[in-house]
C-alpha cells in the first residue's frame, strides 16, 4: 500500500532552515521529520513511499543517496520501506502534487503532509473509510491554542489552562482513500480547498476523529517545541 507523502512546499514560516533545505528535511532529534514519519506508517506495516517533492527535490535525494541504498535513479531502501522521490515541480499546488502521481498509486493509499507528526490510530482511519465508503477520509483534531486560556468571574480569575485544545476540528492529514479520489481532482488544484469541496459536494469526504496528539512544524517556535519534546522523551508518534 502506498503513503504519499506532500513534500514540496517552499515552507516560509520556518525560512531559517528552509532556506536551505525543504522543510520535511528539517530535523526533529538527529532525523529529518519525512524519516519520522516514514517510521511512524511502518509501525503499521506502510512501506512503499511515494514523496511528492518540490522545493529544493534534489536535497531529498541526495540525502537519502548518501545514507541509504539506492534502489534505482530515484527510489531508495530505508529500513523495510521503499521510498520513492518524484519531483511534481516547485510551484505545484497540493492536488497538482497527487494528480501528478497517479500513475504509481495503488487501488488504496495514504496521503499526509510532510510537516506534521502524530499518534493518529490509521488502522481506524481505514475502518471509517471502509464503512462511509467515500473516496477519501481525513484525520482530524482539535488544535491547540497558541495562548493560555484564563476563566474569568466577578473580575476574578478561576483558573488558567496553559493552550488548550480548541473546540473545533481541523484536517490533520493522515489521509486514507482510493482511485476514485482521482475522479475529484484537477491537476492545478489545491486540494484541501478545490478537491476536498468537490468531495463533500459529493458526499465523498469521511472524517476520523481523532482525540490524541498531533503537532504540525509550521514556524522556528514549533521546531523549538518538538524537539523541547523530542529530548524530554515524551516523543508521542514514536
Amino acid at each position: 500500500m502506498n503513503v504519499v507523502i506532500l513534500a514540496g512546499g517552499y515552507g516560509t514560516r520556518l525560512h531559517e532552515k528552509t532556506n536551505k533545505i525543504p522543510k520535511p528535511m528539517v530535523n526533529v532529534g538527529r532525523k529529518p521529520i519525512l524519516l519520522h514519519i516514514v517510521d511512524y506508517f511502518l509501525k503499521f506495516n506502510c512501506e512503499n513511499f511515494i514523496v511528492c517533492s518540490g522545493y529544493k527535490s534534489a536535497y531529498i535525494t541526495k540525502y537519502l543517496e548518501k545514507n541509504y541504498k539506492k534502489l534505482n535513479r530515484n527510489t531508495f531502501i530505508y529500513k523495510s520501506a521503499e521510498i520513492k522521490v518524484i519531483n511534481t515541480g516547485v510551484k505545484t499546488n497540493t492536488g497538482g502534487r497527487i494528480h501528478a502521481i497517479k500513475e504509481h498509486l495503488d487501488d488504496e493509499f495514504f496521503i499526509t503532509y510532510g510537516d506534521g507528526l502524530s499518534n493518529v490510530n490509521l488502522d481506524l482511519v481505514k475502518k471509517v473509510n471502509k464503512r462511509t465508503e467515500t473516496a477519501l477520509t481525513i484525520s482530524v483534531g482539535h488544535p491547540t491554542s497558541r495562548f493560555g486560556e484564563i476563566n474569568i468571574k466577578n473580575n476574578k480569575v478561576e483558573n488558567f489552562q496553559e493552550k488548550p485544545k480548541l473546540k473545533g476540528w481541523i484536517n490533520i492529514g493522515y489521509m486514507y482513500g482510493n482511485l476514485n479520489l482521482l475522479d475529484y481532482l484537477k491537476k492545478d488544484d489545491i486540494f484541501e480547498v478545490d478537491s476536498m469541496s468537490r468531495l463533500v459536494e459529493a458526499s465523498q469526504l469521511s472524517a476520523y476523529k481523532h482525540n490524541g496528539e498531533f503537532f504540525p512544524v509550521d514556524n522556528m517556535r514549533d521546531l523549538r517545541e518538538i524537539n523541547q519534546i523530542y529530548r524530554d522523551k515524551k516523543a508521542f508518534w514514536v
